[in-house]
Formats: structure tokens, C-alpha cells, sequence
């Protein structure tokens, strides 16, 4: 699982192996983490060519964190108050796709309610993660 969260001061991503049946006795394993307080949302510049660098740096510590993980996820969980937004959603799109040349445009479009707000979606997948690891 790939965990991702953008919000107004700050990015961090990671990867979680997690075993695919509650029973199993596998317990879920830290693959890769990064976070960074200069890839928030208020830290976005506004001109063309530093946003571009801007989300350039995100894409590579998301196929740095993706990369680590032996294969590509199977699931992928955006938190924060900025992770609904389109232009981030690409990125991860297109770094996942460097990264292993997966296509995950249909896990990306599935996390947010029809209002447009992750929170409802981001709180039953946590209350799941907590389920299959039986936390």
C-alpha cells in the first residue's frame, strides 16, 4: 500500500507491505517513508516553470518511495487537506507509471466523496487498515 499525504505545510509518502488476508500471519511491514515540509501546499509556486519544478521534486520522492517497494502498490491511500487536488493527483499518477509503468488512475479516482471531500473516504480506509491488521 502506497500512503500519501499533501496538505498545506508539508508532503510525506510511504509504503506499507501489508498482508492480503486479516488471518495471515504476516504483519504489516515499513517498505520506505519520506516526508518534507517544503513540498506543501503554500509552498507551490504560482509561475510556470517553478511549479513544474515543484512538482517534479514531489514525483521523484514518490518513485523513490514506490521504487523501494519491490512492486507497485496495490492500493493507494491519499490523506491531507490538499490530497483531493487534480494537479497532485497527476503527479502521483505519472510517478507511479516511472516508477513501474502501472496505471493507477482508477485507485486515484476513488478516494474522495462526490463533494469532493477526502476526509469520509480517508476515515473508512484507515478504520479498514486498522481491521485487516487487527489494531
Amino acid at each position: 500500500m502506497l500512503f500519501l499525504s499533501f496538505d498545506n505545510t508539508s508532503f510525506s509518502a510511504g509504503m506499507v507491505s501489508h498482508p492480503s488476508e486479516p488471518s495471515s500471519s504476516l504483519s504489516q511491514q515499513h517498505l520506505s517513508y519520506t516526508a518534507s515540509s517544503k513540498l506543501g501546499w503554500y509552498s507551490l509556486p504560482v509561475f510556470h516553470t517553478p511549479r513544474a519544478a515543484f512538482w517534479l521534486k514531489m514525483q521523484d520522492a514518490i518513485v523513490s518511495v514506490v521504487g523501494a517497494g519491490g512492486k507497485p502498490p496495490g492500493r493507494i491511500v491519499i490523506m491531507g487537506e490538499r490530497g483531493s487536488d487534480a494537479e497532485f493527483r497527476k503527479v502521483v499518477e505519472d510517478a507511479v507509471w516511472r516508477a513501474w509503468e502501472v496505471d493507477v488512475g482508477i485507485m486515484l479516482g476513488g478516494h474522495h466523496d462526490d463533494d469532493g471531500n477526502g476526509e469520509w473516504a480517508v476515515a473508512r480506509g484507515a478504520a479498514r487498515v486498522g481491521w485487516i491488521g487487527g489494531v
